[in-house]
C-alpha cells in the first residue's frame, strides 16, 4: 500500500513534465506527416561567396564607432550581404524571405535589374550637379510622378528622406495659411527632426486616434472626427495651418483609420482655412493594392502629399507634391536642398515607376495581399493570441494579445515569435504603441507561395506559443493537485456546520472517520490512475521518441536540435536508451553530428550521445558503429559546453574499455558518411545485448 502511495506521488509530481510532452507532441507531428514542415519556395539564385569581416567583428565595430541609439532586431543579429527580389542572404549564403521590405521601402524587389541599370547608367555619366543647372532626369521624374496623382497636385519638391518631406510640407502649410497650429494624431509617426517630432509626440495639437480595434468609438469615423472639430473650436484660436495623417499608420502598427474619418476631418480643416497633408511615405506607391496612393481608398484629395521609401526602392530620396497655388508661397522665402533631385536618385525613381507599371505590381499587391490576409484571418480563428488582423494589400498588421476581451498586449510573445521566425528563414517587423504588432510589408513581387510559407511558419510558432502557455498552466496546476490529493488541512471547528457533534472530542472522532473514508477514496483513485499510467504512458513515450528521431531527419538545424534535445531527456534508463538505439537514434545522431555547421547543433548531438552512452549495451552499439574515430574527427569548438560533452563521451567509452580503432582500413570505414555503415551490424549487437540481459535477469530471479 505504501508503495502505491509513493508511486502515485511520483505520478502527481510528473504531471507537469508529462503534460509538456503531450502538448509538445503537436510540434513533433510535423515529422510524421500530420503537420507538414513548410518549405521555402524555390529560387534560382546563389549569392557569390562572402569573404569579409565576421558578424562578431562588425558588431564590435558598430558598438565602438556608431551611435548607441542604433538598435537591431533579434537576439542574434542578422548579417545581410546580398538581396534579390523578395529574398535576402546572410554571410553563409542562407536565404531569408524578406516580409519587411526594409521597413516598407523595397517595392520592386531587391536589386531589380531595371532599377540597377538606370542607376549605373546615370552614375557613369553624372553623379551629382545641383538643381541650379538643368538636367533631364529630375524633370522627367517630376512629370511622371505628378501623373500618378489626382486633381491639381502637379508641383514637386524633391528631398532626401521622408522626414525632410514632412518638414517641408508643414513649413509650406504654415506659410500658406499664416497660422502655426498643426493637428496630428496621438499614435502618429512623421519623422525624427525637430518639427516632425512635434507632430509625432509633443508641440502640436493631438487628436484622438481613430483606431477601429482599440479606440473607444470602434469603427465610427464620424465620432472620432468630432474630436478634431472640438480641438479646433476649443484648443486653438479658431484657425489652423493644417492636418497631417497617414492613411494607414505604419510605425503605429499598420492601423487603418476608421471609415468616414478622413472626409469629415478634411472638411473641418478646410472650413477654418487649413490645408490637408497626406503622409504617403509608407502607404504610397501601390503598396495598398486597391489604389496607388493610400488616401484614395478614403475618397479624399489632399492639398499636399509627402512621399519617400518606395519612391526609390531604397534610394535616399523623398518628395513633396502640392498644387501650383500653394507651391507659390515658397517664393516668399529662400528654400534650397543641395541633394534634392540628385540625378542618380531621380533616374532610379523613374525606373521604379516604370517597373511598377510594366510588371503590374499594384495588381499583384492587391491579389497576394488579399490572399495573405485571408490566410492570417484563418490563423486568427485557431489561435487566441491573435487579437486583430488588419491592413490593405501588402501592408498588413497582426496584433498579439493575451486576452481578446481585455486586449492586453503580448509584447514578450511578439519578440519571441519574431526571433523564431528569423531562425526559420522569415523576416518580419514589429510596431504599434505597445510593440505587439507584426508589420508585414514585403516587396510587391511577393507571391502566393511566399504568402503560404509565411502563414505556415507563423502557424507553427503560434502552436509552440500555445503549447508553452499550456505547459505553464500545467506547472501551476500540478502542485495544486498534489496539495489537494496529499495535503492535510488543519481542523476548523467553526466551519463544520453540517455536523451534529457538539464538542471537540466528538468532532475529532467524526473527523477521523471522514479522513479514513477520504484516504480510501484517494487510494482507489490513485490506483486507477497508476494502473492507466503504467499501461499507456510507455506507448506515448515510444511515439514521442519516434517523432523525435524523425525530427533529426529534417534539414533545418532548428528541428534537429529539438529532436536531439528530446532524446537526451528520454534517455533516463537502460530500457529507453535501448529503444532509442533500436529505432535508429544512434545512426541519426551521428549523421546530425556529421552535418552540424554550428556549435549549438554539435552540442545537442553530443548531449544526446552522452545520455545514450550511460547504458553499456548502447555504448557497445556506439562503438560498433565506429563512433570513437568519428568523434575524434569532429573539429574543435570554441564552445566550452561542446568540448565538455565531447570529452565526457570519449571518457565514458574509454571507461568501458573501448579503444579507438587503429588500423587505417578500419578508420576509413568508420569515419566515412554514416549512411554507409551497415545497419544489420548494429541490430545484431543489440539482439545479443538483449539476450544477455534476459539471461542475467533469469539467473538473478
Amino acid at each position: 500500500m505504501q508503495r502505491i502511495i509513493s508511486k502515485s506521488r511520483l505520478l502527481s509530481r510528473g504531471l507537469g513534465s508529462h503534460s509538456r510532452r503531450c502538448f509538445s507532441q503537436l510540434l513533433s507531428q510535423r515529422a510524421d506527416g500530420d503537420v507538414n514542415i513548410p518549405k521555402m519556395p524555390p529560387f534560382d539564385y546563389t549569392p557569390p561567396p562572402y569573404d569579409g569581416p565576421s558578424s562578431a567583428e562588425i558588431l564590435q565595430k558598430r558598438r565602438e564607432f556608431l551611435s548607441p541609439s542604433m538598435f537591431y532586431f533579434y537576439n542574434n543579429p542578422l548579417h545581410v550581404i546580398d538581396g534579390k527580389q523578395q529574398y535576402l542572404f546572410d554571410e553563409n549564403g542562407r536565404r531569408y524571405l524578406d516580409a519587411f521590405g526594409g521597413i516598407a521601402t523595397v517595392c520592386c524587389g531587391h536589386c531589380h535589374p531595371d532599377v540597377v541599370e538606370a542607376i549605373l547608367n546615370q552614375t557613369k555619366r553624372l553623379q551629382h550637379s545641383t538643381i541650379v543647372y538643368l538636367h533631364h532626369a529630375i524633370a522627367e521624374f517630376a512629370e511622371a510622378l505628378a501623373s500618378t496623382l489626382p486633381g491639381d497636385l502637379k508641383v514637386v519638391f524633391f528631398t532626401n528622406s521622408g522626414t525632410e518631406a514632412n518638414e517641408l510640407a508643414m513649413m509650406i502649410a504654415r506659410l500658406y495659411t499664416g497660422s502655426h497650429d498643426m493637428i496630428s494624431l496621438r499614435n502618429a509617426y512623421h519623422g525624427n527632426a525637430a518639427g516632425t517630432m512635434g507632430a509625432t509626440a509633443h508641440g502640436v495639437h493631438h487628436a484622438m486616434n481613430p483606431d477601429p480595434y482599440r479606440g473607444i468609438f470602434g469603427s465610427d469615423g464620424e465620432k472620432y472626427a468630432k474630436d478634431v472639430q472640438d480641438l479646433i473650436d476649443y484648443g486653438t484660436c479658431g484657425q489652423v495651418a493644417g492636418f497631417i495623417a497617414e492613411a494607414i499608420q505604419g510605425v503605429g502598427g499598420i492601423l487603418e483609420l476608421a471609415p468616414g474619418y478622413l472626409p469629415a476631418v478634411y472638411d473641418s480643416t478646410r472650413n477654418v482655412g487649413g490645408v490637408c497633408i497626406a503622409d504617403e511615405i509608407q502607404s504610397g506607391f501601390a503598396r495598398t493594392g486597391s489604389h496607388f496612393w493610400g488616401f484614395e481608398a478614403h475618397g479624399v484629395v489632399p492639398d499636399i502629399v509627402t512621399m519617400a521609401k518606395g519612391i526609390g526602392n531604397g534610394l535616399p530620396i523623398g518628395a513633396v507634391v502640392t498644387t501650383p497655388e500653394i507651391a507659390q508661397v515658397l517664393t516668399q522665402r529662400s528654400y534650397f536642398n543641395t541633394f534634392g533631385g540628385n540625378p542618380v536618385c531621380t533616374a532610379g525613381g523613374l525606373a521604379v515607376l516604370r517597373v511598377l507599371e510594366k510588371e503590374k505590381l499594384q495588381e499583384n499587391a492587391c491579389t497576394v495581399g488579399s490572399y495573405l490576409k485571408e490566410r492570417l484571418k484563418s490563423l486568427q480563428e485557431k489561435h487566441e493570441i491573435i487579437g486583430d488582423v488588419r491592413g490593405r494589400g501588402l501592408m498588413i498588421g497582426v496584433e498579439l494579445v493575451h486576452d481578446r476581451q481585455l486586449k492586453n498586449p503580448a509584447k514578450k510573445e511578439t519578440l519571441h515569435v519574431m526571433d523564431q521566425m528569423k531562425e526559420m528563414g522569415v523576416l518580419i517587423g514589429k510596431g504599434g504603441f505597445y510593440g505587439n504588432v507584426f508589420r508585414i510589408t514585403p516587396p510587391l513581387c511577393f507571391t502566393k507561395q511566399d504568402a503560404d510559407f509565411l502563414a505556415d511558419k507563423l502557424c507553427l510558432e503560434f502552436r509552440s506559443v500555445a503549447s508553452k502557455k499550456m505547459e505553464r498552466k500545467m506547472r501551476t496546476l500540478a502542485p495544486q493537485l498534489r496539495n489537494y490529493m496529499f495535503g492535510r488541512n488543519a481542523t476548523n471547528y467553526h466551519v463544520r456546520r453540517f455536523s451534529f457533534s457538539r464538542n471537540a472530542e466528538e468532532l475529532s472522532v467524526e473527523e477521523e472517520a471522514e479522513r479514513k473514508v477520504g484516504w480510501l477514496l484517494k487510494l482507489i483513485f490513485l490506483g486507477t490512475v497508476s494502473f492507466a499510467g503504467y499501461h499507456f504512458i510507455p506507448y506515448m513515450g515510444d511515439n514521442l521518441m519516434q517523432h523525435s528521431i524523425k525530427l533529426l531527419q529534417v534539414k533545418d538545424p532548428l528541428f534537429k536540435r529539438m529532436g536531439a534535445s528530446r532524446l537526451s531527456r528520454f534517455a533516463i534508463d537502460d530500457e529507453r536508451r535501448m529503444k532509442i538505439v533500436e529505432m535508429g537514434g544512434v545512426e541519426e545522431l551521428l549523421k546530425m553530428l556529421e552535418g552540424a555547421k554550428d556549435d549549438r547543433t554539435q552540442k545537442e548531438a553530443f548531449k544526446a550521445l552522452v545520455a545514450l552512452s550511460q547504458s553499456g549495451a548502447a555504448a557497445e552499439a556506439l562503438y560498433q558503429a565506429g563512433a570513437i574515430p568519428f568523434i575524434h574527427s569532429t573539429p574543435a569548438s570554441e564552445d566550452a559546453e561542446v568540448m565538455s560533452y565531447k570529452s565526457s563521451l570519449l571518457s565514458r567509452l574509454q571507461d568501458l574499455k573501448y579503444e579507438p580503432i587503429s588500423s587505417e582500413a578500419d578508420t576509413n570505414r568508420c569515419t566515412r558518411p554514416f549512411h554507409d555503415v551497415p545497419v544489420p551490424l548494429i541490430r545484431g549487437h543489440l539482439k545479443l545485448a538483449q539476450d544477455l540481459s534476459m539471461y542475467t535477469n533469469k539467473r538473478a530471479s
